[in-house]
C-alpha cells in the first residue's frame, strides 16, 4: 500500500481503461509492465456449498479461496480438528495478556473432580487454577474460589469461554452466562506457563476426558503441530514444552458395560472415559469385582478378628504366655515360597525369653531377647561356619506393644545380610550374610514361645500366619499347621495389678501390664501415694509460722501482718485517733501522729505552747477552768461539750 492507503496489488478484471481520455489496449502495454495479467476475464467460482465441509465460511479470493473455520476445526478446508489433549501438558505464554484476557476451550468429560488448568509463574505455586468440583467449573485465585452453576461433566462436548476483566470474571457457554462475579485480580505475563490436566492433591486427581482448541485470547495452546502441506494457521499458537495427546476423542458410550459386562459378582458398571469402573458389593473388590473380600462373610472364632490377605483371609488374635506350654507348628510341605522374614508383635516386662526357634540338622534359627534386647541367630547350610548373630538396641521390656521385623536385605539372593526393625524403624543390620529360612518348609517343628512370659500378637514366618487357633482357612494353599495345643489364653491378659488396690490415701491405680502407677490425690506423693507432701517446705509464710495440713498449709501471722501468706502489713491508721488535724503514720503493729505546730501529745490532743487559766483562757457557758499537767482544762456544765 502507498502512504495514502491505496493498495497496488489489485486482483480482478478491468475493461474500457481510459487514461487521459485515451483507451489503453492490452497489446500496447509493454512486457515490463504487463507481467501479471492476461487477456480476457475468466472467473472461477471457488466457494461451493461444501468447500469448507460445513465447518467454516468460504471467502472467495478471486484466484483462490480461504476457509474461516469454526472452532475447533482448522486446515485449508476445515477438515482437520485441533488435537485433543489428555493429561499432563505445559506451555509458555509469549505475549502479555495482562489482567484483561479471554481463556476458552472445548471440554468433554465424565470425571466430576479433576484439575483442568494451572497458571504458574517462575515454577512457584499456581496463581490461577481452574478445576472441576462435583462437575462444576471452579476458578481459584489468591484463596478465593468462584464456581459456575452448570454441571459440565456429563460427557457432552461444550465450548467454555472465560473472560477476565480486571477482577470481574464471566463464564459463558452457548450464550448462557454460567458465572459472573468478582475474583482477586490476576495478571498473565510473558513466560508464565499453563499446565493442563495434572494431578493435584487440593483440586482432585488428573483430568480424564477430552480438551480441545484451548486458547488464551486468540492464541492457541497447540497440543501438537498440524501437519498440513502449504498451510499456515491463521491464528498465533503457543507451542508446548511437554505433552501427551491424542488426535481423536471417542464417545463415552455404555458399550463397554453393556456388551462385555466386565463387572463380576454383581458389580455395577459405569463408564469413566475409554474405560470403566465397577461398584462392587462389599464382599468383593478389584477392577472387575473379581477378588473376594472374605472377611465380609467369614466368622472367625471368638477372641480373634478376620484379616483379608491376597487370595484369602487369616484369623488374627493375641495370646498370653506364662513361660511354659509353647506352641508348635509344621509347614506340612504346603509352602513353596522362599521364607525370608520373621514378623511378630509382643508385649512383656520380662528381661529375657525365647520367642521363636527351630532346627533341622545343622540348620538352626533362634529369635530371643536378653537384657530387654532382641537377639537373632541363624545358621544355614550356605552360611559361614559360625553363623549369623544380630542384636537390637531398643528396650522391648517396658510393657508396651512392639512390632518386630527380621528380614533379608536381598530376599532373592542366596546369601544376604539380615536386618531388624522395631516399631517400623530400622534398628540394626548384620555385618555378615546368611541364607534364607527355607529349611523350615519341610516337616520341621517350629516352636513359638518356648520360654516367654507376656503377650504375643500377630506372628508370621515368610509372610505366612502362625495361627493360635485350630482353624486353617480353606482359601490358603500355603499355611503353617498348628501341631500342638493352642495357647492357654487367647487375648492379652496380665496379672491384675490394681486388685487389691496398692494406692493409699485415695490414689487411683492404673494397670500398666505387670506394673502399676498411682495417680495420687492432692497433697500426697510416692509410688503408692504414701507420703504427705510438706507444703511448708518452700516457706510460704512471709511473716508468720507455717503449719502443714493435707493438701495445703496454714500461716499463723506475726502481729501487724495478715493474708494467706502473711504478706500484708495491717494498716494501723484505719480509724486512727490523731486529733486536731494530726496525720497518722503507719508502723509495724503501731502508728504515730505528726501534729500541727500548735498541738502536741500522742494524739495531738494538747495545745502548744500550753496555756494556763486566766485572762488569756477561760471556759464558756459556766465551765470550770483548772490548770493541769499540760495547761488549762475545762470541765463543762451538763448540756455542753467541747474543749472550752
Amino acid at each position: 500500500m502507498t502512504a495514502s492507503g491505496i493498495t497496488w496489488n489489485f486482483t480482478g478484471c478491468l475493461r474500457d481503461v481510459n487514461i487521459d481520455f485515451s483507451i489503453v489496449l492490452p497489446q500496447e502495454i509493454s512486457e515490463y509492465v504487463a507481467w501479471n495479467f492476461t487477456l480476457g476475464c475468466q472467473r472461477t467460482v471457488w466457494c461451493q456449498s461444501d468447500t469448507c465441509h460445513g465447518r467454516g465460511k468460504c471467502v472467495d479470493l478471486w484466484t483462490s479461496y480461504w476457509c474461516s473455520c469454526i472452532r475447533p476445526y482448522t486446515g485449508p478446508t476445515c477438515l482437520q480438528g485441533k488435537c485433543v489433549g489428555v493429561f499432563l501438558f505445559g506451555q509458555p505464554v509469549s505475549d502479555n495478556p495482562g489482567s484483561r484476557f479471554t481463556f476458552s476451550f472445548f471440554i468433554r468429560t465424565l470425571k466430576a473432580n479433576s484439575l483442568l488448568f494451572e497458571f504458574i509463574r517462575n515454577d512457584t505455586s499456581p496463581y490461577l487454577v481452574m478445576y472441576l468440583q462435583q462437575g462444576h467449573l471452579s476458578i481459584k485465585a489468591r484463596g478465593t474460589t468462584l464456581q459456575a452453576v452448570m454441571n459440565i461433566a456429563d460427557g457432552v462436548k461444550r465450548l467454555i469461554v472465560i473472560h477476565f476483566d480486571g477482577g470481574l470474571v464471566s463464564v459463558t457457554h452457548s450464550g448462557s452466562i454460567l458465572l459472573n462475579n468478582l475474583l482477586p485480580m490476576v495478571q498473565v505475563r510473558p513466560l508464565d506457563s499453563i499446565h493442563i490436566g495434572e494431578d493435584s492433591s487440593e483440586q482432585g486427581e488428573h483430568f480424564k476426558g477430552c480438551l480441545q482448541d484451548v486458547r488464551l485470547n486468540n492464541n492457541q495452546l497447540e497440543f501438537y503441530p498440524l501437519e498440513v502441506e502449504n498451510y499456515t494457521s491463521p491464528v498465533s499458537v503457543y507451542t508446548s514444552v511437554m505433552y501427551l495427546f491424542i488426535c481423536y476423542c471417542d464417545n463415552p458410550t455404555l458399550a463397554v458395560c453393556l456388551q462385555s459386562a466386565p463387572c463380576q459378582n454383581g458389580g455395577n458398571c459405569s463408564v469413566t472415559w475409554n474405560d470403566y469402573q465397577c461398584l462392587c458389593p462389599k464382599e468383593f473388590s478389584g477392577k472387575a469385582c473379581e477378588d473376594k473380600v472374605w472377611c465380609e462373610t467369614v466368622l472367625c472364632p471368638a477372641g480373634s478378628q478376620c484379616g483379608d490377605i491376597p487370595g484369602g483371609y487369616e484369623c488374627h488374635a493375641n495370646a498370653t504366655f506364662q513361660g511354659a506350654d509353647p506352641v508348635v507348628y509344621i509347614a506340612n510341605n504346603s509352602i513353596t515360597r522362599d521364607l525370608t522374614s520373621i514378623s511378630l508383635e509382643l508385649r512383656t516386662r520380662e528381661r529375657a525369653g525365647v520367642l521363636l526357634q527351630a532346627s533341622n540338622g545343622a540348620d538352626t534359627m533362634w529369635l530371643v531377647f536378653r537384657n530387654s534386647r532382641l537377639l537373632f541367630q541363624l545358621k544355614t547350610g550356605n552360611s559361614v561356619e559360625e553363623g549369623l548373630s544380630l542384636s537390637s538396641h531398643v528396650n522391648i521390656s517396658d510393657g508396651l506393644w512392639h512390632s518386630v521385623l527380621v528380614y533379608m536385605e536381598e530376599p532373592s539372593a542366596q546369601l544376604s545380610r539380615w536386618l531388624i526393625t522395631v516399631n517400623g524403624q530400622l534398628d540394626t543390620k548384620s555385618a555378615m550374610a546368611a541364607g534364607n529360612l527355607n529349611f523350615l518348609r519341610s516337616d520341621v517343628n517350629i516352636t513359638l514361645s518356648s520360654n516367654f512370659t507376656g503377650c504375643l500378637g500377630i506372628a508370621k514366618l515368610g509372610g505366612i500366619h502362625l495361627p493360635y487357633l485350630q482353624q486353617t482357612p480353606p482359601s490358603l494353599t500355603e499355611h503353617f499347621v498348628l501341631y500342638s495345643d493352642p495357647p492357654a489364653q487367647i487375648g492379652c491378659f496380665g496379672t491384675e495389678m490394681c486388685s487389691p488396690d496398692p494406692c493409699q490415701n485415695n490414689g487411683t491405680c492404673q494397670d500398666l501390664f505387670e506394673s502399676f502407677r498411682c495417680a495420687c490425690s492432692p497433697g500426697w506423693e510416692g509410688q503408692r501415694c504414701q507420703i504427705n507432701i510438706n507444703e511448708c517446705a518452700s516457706g510460704p509464710c512471709l511473716h508468720g509460722n507455717c503449719t502443714d495440713v493435707v493438701d495445703g498449709y496454714q500461716c499463723t501471722c506475726y502481729q501487724g501482718y495478715m493474708g494467706t501468706n502473711c504478706e500484708q502489713d495491717i494498716d494501723n491508721c484505719v480509724g486512727h485517733l490523731c486529733q486536731n488535724g494530726g496525720s497518722c503514720i503507719d508502723g509495724i503493729n503501731s502508728f504515730f501522729c505528726t501534729c500541727p505546730s500548735n498541738f502536741t501529745g500522742q494524739y495531738c490532743e494538747w495545745s502548744y505552747p500550753p496555756v494556763d487559766c486566766g485572762e488569756n483562757f477561760s471556759c464558756y457557758h459556766g465551765g470550770r477552768c483548772t490548770d493541769g499537767i499540760w495547761g488549762a482544762n475545762c470541765t463543762c456544765r451538763p448540756g455542753f461539750t467541747g474543749e472550752r
